[in-house]
């Protein structure tokens, strides 16, 4: 099984993937007034859910989902609204924590502070328009920041936040979700100890089960870090890892591959970008790497996103006023550096997805000479050393906070805030890139027959038995077989040994069978074949 396991991996890397289209235009207006701090998760089944803040007098968090591959007659991504979530509801400083979360089978959580220093959450199940609330998560209400919520592909989640003390020292909380009881388990003090001063915001990152990381930079140049275990709901402080050389850090970001292996990645003011990975149940870092000591620093964002089988892209704003950007293979252990994409200004607001397969899009703010800002966006394929030309997808003068998602469909969803030059109508709006990348399945492999005769007391049935292998791709969901060009039969993909059998076969005729492999938007494999008489 280990060995099937490790072919899995590496013939995922070998799925065939095209670049079509372009981005819809002109965008939709998905919220036509005081929308600020747009977020968006997508799921396996291809689905999309975006929540942002309403800052009227209610300070509501509002939400819309998107069904697979919607779109309106204008061709524009076709949102359509939930209940709101909540009112009363603090808006964050900046558009870095993710409140946002969604699980394989698409079941949304989202969490937020509200005006009483409440972190409170709640979650939407698929095909639903109303949020259910939870409970309160946090029991101390003397002052909290905005929480930054992780989601499992099994439903698992953390929300992680600051919690100020009354000493006026920070402390790192958090609270797991049980997706299987439908319940929080209860607030933890993750560090066990206080932190005199913050740099920037926690992130925490899950793998696959909601084992998770998180992280924060302290006021001794230093990132602090504490790994989560989800089987005994137990927090693990990591030794503070200092800076190399001693220098203050602008901003430190982490994500999790789906094994529980962590890349964490921070920019200091020095203007260097440095990586560390800390591998699954470990609690010493390895792999401590500088890659660049031309970022910029004063944009204070960096993303990095991992793929199925562990690779990571990240990207970061460059002093020559482009988007640098590298890539950590997991078989060779090693980070490689992309050609910088030129712009006319330092990319800011920077937000990155990247799909199962190593494909990336990449979605920013670029602030121009006037002081309008046009959002952009550009997409990396995994067979590319470098990303296509960026397109400005944006229509009107003003615009920022955008945020991007890959779907299972290989459709990249933008959203974005848009507002007017004196800030008085600010909207949300959206575009969508239609097959930005089309992904074809792995067959099944070994895919054979024999004849059996089944006999009775006068008459003899011909059976043709036909058996395959499961396809390497995880991605796939069911198999169809096709016997002389008509489909026989459609079956799930839930095992690895597959047997089938064709009753009541003439003699002295020839069957020709093609089995392919689907993904879940109907996306067929290349056919197998086989002849049996």
């Amino acid at each position: 099984m280990h060995a099937f396991r490790m072919l899995v991996l590496l013939s995922f890397l070998t799925v065939k993937t095209l670049l079509l289209a372009n981005w819809s235009t002109p965008p939709v207006t998905v919220y036509p007034s005081n929308g600020v701090f747009p977020y968006l998760a997508t799921d396996q089944q291809g689905r999309t859910v975006s929540v942002w803040y309403d800052i009227s007098n209610t300070g509501s968090l509002c939400a819309a989902t998107l069904a697979p591959q919607a779109i309106n007659p204008q061709g524009q991504p076709n949102w359509i609204p939930t209940n709101p979530i909540a009112t009363n509801v603090q808006q964050p400083a900046c558009s870095l924590p993710q409140p946002l979360g969604i699980s394989s089978l698409g079941k949304a959580l989202v969490a937020w502070a509200d005006d009483n220093n409440s972190i409170l959450a709640a979650s939407l199940s698929p095909g639903e328009q109303s949020w259910s609330l939870f409970p309160p998560l946090n029991s101390s209400l003397f002052g909290t920041l905005s929480p930054y919520l992780a989601v499992a592909s099994n439903g698992n989640a953390i929300a992680l936040w600051t919690n100020l003390t009354e000493e006026s020292t920070y402390q790192l909380y958090a609270n797991a979700y049980n997706a299987q009881s439908n319940q929080w388990k209860g607030e933890q003090d993750t560090l066990r100890a206080n932190l005199v001063i913050i740099s920037n915001y926690n992130q925490v990152a899950v793998d696959d089960q909601g084992n998770g990381i998180a992280v924060v930079s302290d006021a001794i140049d230093a990132i602090q870090a504490t790994t989560y275990d989800a089987s005994t709901d137990a927090w693990t402080p990591i030794q503070p890892f200092p800076m190399i050389p001693p220098s203050s850090i602008a901003f430190v970001s982490v994500t999790m591959d789906r094994f529980g292996n962590a890349t964490i990645i921070w920019l200091q003011i020095d203007n260097s970008l440095h990586t560390l990975t800390l591998p699954f149940g470990q609690t010493s870092y390895i792999i401590h790497t500088l890659l660049s000591t031309t970022a910029e620093d004063t944009s204070c964002y960096v993303s990095l996103k991992t793929d199925y089988v562990g690779n990571v892209i990240a990207v970061w704003p460059d002093l020559s006023d482009g988007l640098a950007s590298a890539r950590f293979s997991i078989e060779t252990q090693s980070w490689n550096l992309l050609p910088i994409v030129p712009l006319a200004n330092a990319p800011t607001d920077l937000s990155l997805s990247v799909d199962d397969h190593g494909n990336a899009v990449a979605i920013w703010t670029l602030v121009n000479q006037d002081g309008s800002s046009n959002i952009q966006a550009a997409l990396l394929k995994n067979s590319d050393a470098s990303w296509q030309s960026p397109t400005t997808i944006s229509s009107s003068d003003y615009n920022r906070h955008p945020q991007v998602g890959l779907t299972s469909f290989g459709d990249a969803v933008g959203i974005w805030e848009a507002f007017s030059s004196d800030f008085i109508v600010e909207k949300i709006q959206s575009s969508i890139y239609l097959n930005a990348f089309i992904y074809q399945p792995l067959p099944p492999n070994n895919f054979h027959g024999k004849v059996i005769k089944n006999r009775f007391l006068t008459v003899t049935e011909r059976i043709h038995r036909l058996f395959w292998v499961a396809s390497t791709d995880p991605r796939v969901t069911k198999y169809q077989l096709y016997r002389n060009g008509q489909l026989i039969a459609s079956i799930p993909q839930n095992q690895l040994f597959y047997t089938f059998d064709d009753h009541k076969r003439p003699r002295h005729h020839t069957d020709r069978y093609v089995l392919t492999a689907l993904y879940p938007n109907g996306q067929q494999s290349p056919p197998v074949k086989l002849k049996l008489k």
